[in-house]
């Protein structure tokens, strides 16, 4: 059974939006705990986008059922 297109850009926006806070969370939580200022928080939203573009484009390539 295939995901229809709303079910598909839906899961899309949420993934990527949990991806971005997540590795916003996690760098922000390496910084506090390692003191190392805000340089991991950086590093982790940017990590978190570079995930959720691999994801996009992987589910870009999936395609949709009928509606």
């Amino acid at each position: 059974m295939r995901p229809k297109s709303w079910a598909l850009a839906l899961g899309a926006g949420t993934e990527l939006a949990a991806a971005v806070l997540a590795g916003f969370g996690a760098g922000y939580w390496l910084d506090g705990r390692w003191r190392t200022g805000s340089w991991l928080t950086v590093t982790g939203a940017m990590a978190g986008m570079a995930f959720a573009l691999y994801r996009l484009i992987r589910l870009s390539r999936i395609e949709p059922g009928g509606d």
